[in-house]
């Protein structure tokens, strides 16, 4: 359930982000009738001012509403061409947030500075930690299940008891379930997600493609397909595109925009590197070459780490943890005398090449042998059939061998019947 969920999240993110993009990354655009080179680009930017976009006054133009960033005259495509394109360039940008130059890197200095700190809880972090460690030990003590007690040095108490025990983990998860119940979906939400589904639905029917929607016990209803099928992840791009229209930047990204990609072509044109700039219908522009040449490539991945250098922690051994309860220790270096090394001959052994090397595939280690599988399996099913026939809500979680039992463990018939599977041990 978890998972359809998410991938379905996901899915409407990523056109999300597509479709919000800056343009930030630059790559080449495989449009029919596009060729990054033959059209390229291939004057400076002050002189294509000149040419193209200057004002009265020879002064550069920099994003109007024709959308020319510069006075560089774009490419124009539309905004379902351009949400493709942007679509299919994250693999060659530079910067993947929308953060560029010495912005990204104090941000990104700062979060692994914070990183490197000394970690000191809080006593209230103690107290309440230790508050649920103590009710899970007194729901052990409840069942009859057997545990340790420990406390490490900042005072947390530690409860263990054997993770390998389906009995033991059984309560230990019903436990957790009750303490911290799922929430229920929102209704709009699941609302949101059929009219979404009938979108796309509607867009494998016309396609001729076949799918399946299926319902969750949340109320979760998912579409599932051949997501190899060319024809059918098409449908699905333009059922979302439908769903999220392309929308135009912000005066703000405009003024991103037109800043990076006007420092990426004057960069391109110092190293004779050929390009195109390209805007879609709603204004959303960004710079294109030629990705299938390697030579190219290479340039624009040198101008790309001129431009915008990778982030480093500078001394990084000053992140190294060092535990406050440790003392020093003086450590006197000790003189180590060479030993000379007698060298060896190593007699070849011929090989029959007539001989087969016969490699047996490793069988797959489960964790448990099959005696341990069939016990655990069979405590699964005795507790399921307990709590089924003491009216004890029950639900059978994961796979063999690690499938468990979560059940209601506010319900005093289960403590009985938890009590008779640990007494058929023997």
């Amino acid at each position: 359930m978890k998972s359809r969920r998410n991938s379905q999240r996901i899915s409407a993110l990523s056109v999300a982000l597509v479709l919000a993009g800056v343009g930030m990354t630059a790559c080449g655009s495989d449009e029919p009738g596009a060729d990054p080179v033959d059209s390229a680009v291939t004057s400076t930017v002050d002189e294509a001012s000149d040419e193209t976009g200057a004002g009265e006054d020879g002064d550069e133009t920099g994003a109007g509403e024709d959308g020319e960033e510069s006075g560089v005259e774009p490419r124009v495509v539309s905004a379902e061409e351009g949400v493709a394109a942007r679509g299919r360039q994250a693999q060659f940008g530079a910067v993947s947030d929308g953060r560029v130059g010495a912005e990204a890197a104090s941000a990104d200095s700062t979060m692994v500075a914070d990183e490197c700190g000394v970690y000191e809880p809080t006593q209230e972090d103690i107290d309440a930690a230790n508050a649920e460690s103590e009710a899970l030990a007194a729901e052990l003590d409840r069942f009859g299940i057997v545990y340790e007690r420990s406390t490490d040095d900042f005072g947390y108490v530690m409860i263990t008891y054997d993770y390998e025990d389906v009995v033991a983990q059984s309560v230990v998860d019903s436990y957790w379930s009750v303490r911290y119940p799922a929430e229920p979906i929102p209704q709009e939400e699941l609302d949101a997600v059929r009219a979404n589904n009938d979108v796309i639905a509607a867009a494998l029917d016309d396609a001729g493609v076949a799918y399946t929607r299926t319902t969750d016990d949340s109320g979760w209803e998912s579409i599932e397909y051949d997501y190899e099928d060319p024809a059918a992840q098409a449908a699905v791009d333009a059922a979302w595109l439908v769903i999220y229209p392309p929308e135009p930047p912000s005066p703000e990204v405009l003024a991103q925009q037109d800043e990076y990609n006007t420092e990426l072509m004057a960069a391109f044109d110092a190293a004779g590197i050929q390009y195109q700039l390209v805007q879609d219908e709603l204004g959303w522009a960004w710079v294109e070459w030629d990705y299938e040449d390697p030579a190219i490539g290479e340039q624009v991945a040198a101008v790309f780490d001129e431009l915008y250098p990778p982030i480093s922690v500078d001394p990084i051994i000053d992140c190294i943890a060092v535990d406050p309860l440790v003392e020093e220790v003086a450590v006197e270096e000790v003189a180590v005398e060479e030993v000379a090394v007698e060298e060896v001959a190593v007699e070849e052994v011929a090989v029959d090449p007539a001989e087969e090397l016969t490699i047996e595939p490793a069988p797959i280690d489960r964790g448990f042998s099959d005696e341990q599988i069939a016990a655990r399996d069979a405590e699964v099913a005795a507790l399921a059939a307990g709590f089924e026939a003491a009216g004890v809500t029950a639900e059978l979680v994961g796979e063999s061998p690690w499938q468990t039992v979560v059940f209601d463990s506010a319900n005093e018939a289960s403590v009985a019947v938890v009590a008779s599977v640990l007494a058929a041990r023997g």
